[in-house]
C-alpha cells in the first residue's frame, strides 16, 4: 500500500458526525505550482513560479511534519527542505522565495554563518539534520526543472524581481489552502475593464458641449489622456492645475489603456489619506462601489461573525489587490516595495499587468 503525505487537514461535521478531511501534499504543491507559474507568467517567470509552488512544501514528506500534521507533534521546519531541492538549480534567489514562504524572505548572510543561523545560509546547514530531516524516500519529488541561475551581481532588479516571485508563491499558496480549508471563496469579483470603461463614459459624456471656459479646458485635458491611452505602455506624466478634472481625466486614461493592451486593472497612488478617500468615494460613484478597493492603514476590513458578504470580498481583495480598481497611499504602496513579509508581499505580483497612477507625484518623498 502506498505512503500517503498529507499537507493539510480539516474538521468536518456532517448531520452531527465529526471527521476528519485530508488534503495530499501532492495535489497541494501540484495546484499551488499551476496557480505561482500563472501568476509569474505575466512577469516571463512562468517556468521559475512553476517549480517553486510544486516544491515550496517539499519538508512536509518527512515522518516528524506528518506527526506534526496528524498528531499535534511539535513543529517543523518545512520550508528549508524544499529551498535545498530548488538549490539543486543553483538558483539562489528562487530557493530564498520557497524558504521563506511563510516566515519571510531571508537575509543571505555568508558561508561563514554557522549551522542553525537565522540567515539563509545557517539554515541551509541544518538540512539533514534532526531539525530538518531529509525528505522520506517514499515520497515522489518531481525533478526541478531550471536553468542554473547563479546570482551573479545582487541589483535592485534581482531584489524586485525576486519579491515579485515571492508574491506569486505566497499569494498561490494561500489561495490553495484556503480553497481546500473553506472551500471556493467570492474571490476575484468585479466588473471587467471594458465595463468600468462604458461606465466612465457614461459620466463623461455629460462634458460635452462645454460653455464654460473652465469646462472647455477640461474637455481638452480629457481628449488629451484619452487619446494618449492608444500609445505604447510605458511612462507618462499629466501637469493639470486644481480644478481641471485631473482626477477623472487620468481615470480615463488609465481604463482606456489597460483596454487598449488587455492589462487587468488600474492602482491609483495618492500621497495623503486627506485625499484618498475622496478620490475612492468619486471612483465608487462613477464605477460601483463593488469594483474598487480603498486600502490605507484608515481602511480597515475584518472578517468576524458580522462581516457582510461586501466587508468579507473587501477583506479578501486587500489582501492581494484582487479587484479592478484599487486606491491605496504612496506608504502602503512603496512599504510593500520594500517589504520581505509574506502579508505584506502578497499583492505585489498583482503590480504587474496594471496601470499605475501616481497622483501629485511631485509630493512623492525622493528618498
Amino acid at each position: 500500500m502506498d505512503k500517503k503525505f498529507y499537507a493539510h487537514t480539516r474538521p468536518i461535521n456532517e448531520n452531527g458526525v465529526e471527521r476528519t478531511e485530508y488534503q495530499l501534499l501532492s495535489d497541494h504543491e501540484h495546484g499551488v505550482g499551476m496557480l505561482c507559474g500563472q501568476f509569474a507568467e505575466v512577469f516571463g517567470a512562468q517556468a521559475e513560479g512553476h517549480e517553486a509552488g510544486v516544491h515550496h512544501d517539499d519538508g512536509k514528506a518527512t515522518a516528524a511534519f506528518q506527526h506534526r500534521l496528524l498528531d499535534n507533534g511539535p513543529k517543523v521546519d518545512h520550508a528549508t527542505a524544499g529551498a535545498q531541492n530548488i538549490m539543486l538549480s543553483n538558483n539562489l534567489l528562487l530557493a530564498a522565495c520557497v524558504m521563506g514562504h511563510h516566515s519571510g524572505l531571508p537575509d543571505f548572510g555568508s558561508t561563514k554563518d554557522p549551522l542553525g543561523a537565522p540567515t539563509f545560509t545557517g539554515r541551509i546547514k541544518k538540512w539533514g539534520t534532526p531539525a530538518i530531516p531529509p525528505l522520506d524516500p517514499d515520497y515522489p519529488i518531481p525533478p526541478v526543472r531550471l536553468p542554473q541561475r547563479p546570482v551573479t551581481r545582487p541589483s535592485l532588479s534581482e531584489s524586485f524581481r525576486t519579491r515579485m516571485l515571492y508574491s506569486c508563491l505566497v499569494d498561490a499558496d494561500y489561495l490553495d489552502t484556503e480553497q481546500f480549508m473553506q472551500g471556493d471563496m467570492p474571490r476575484g469579483t468585479g466588473d471587467s475593464l471594458e465595463t468600468l470603461l462604458t461606465r466612465l463614459q457614461a459620466r463623461l459624456n455629460k462634458w460635452d458641449n462645454p460653455t464654460s471656459e473652465l469646462n472647455k479646458l477640461r474637455q481638452q485635458i480629457l481628449r488629451a489622456c484619452v487619446s494618449a491611452a492608444a500609445n505604447p505602455k510605458g511612462i507618462y506624466t499629466l501637469t493639470v492645475p486644481t480644478g481641471g478634472g485631473k482626477t477623472t481625466s487620468s481615470l480615463a486614461f488609465a481604463l482606456h489603456h489597460a483596454v487598449e493592451h488587455g492589462m487587468k486593472r488600474v492602482i491609483y497612488v495618492v500621497p495623503y489619506t486627506s485625499i484618498i478617500e475622496q478620490t475612492a468615494q468619486e471612483f465608487r460613484t462613477i464605477l460601483g462601489a463593488e469594483n474598487v478597493l480603498e486600502h490605507h492603514s484608515n481602511a480597515a476590513y475584518e472578517i468576524d461573525a458580522e462581516a457582510t458578504p461586501k466587508t468579507v470580498r473587501l477583506a479578501q481583495a486587500a489582501e492581494n489587490w484582487d479587484m479592478p480598481v484599487v486606491v491605496t497611499t504612496a506608504v502602503q504602496f512603496f512599504e510593500s516595495l520594500y517589504a520581505n513579509r509574506p502579508s505584506q508581499c502578497r499583492k505585489l505580483h498583482n503590480l504587474a499587468g496594471s496601470v499605475i497612477l501616481f497622483d501629485e507625484a511631485q509630493l512623492l518623498p525622493l528618498p
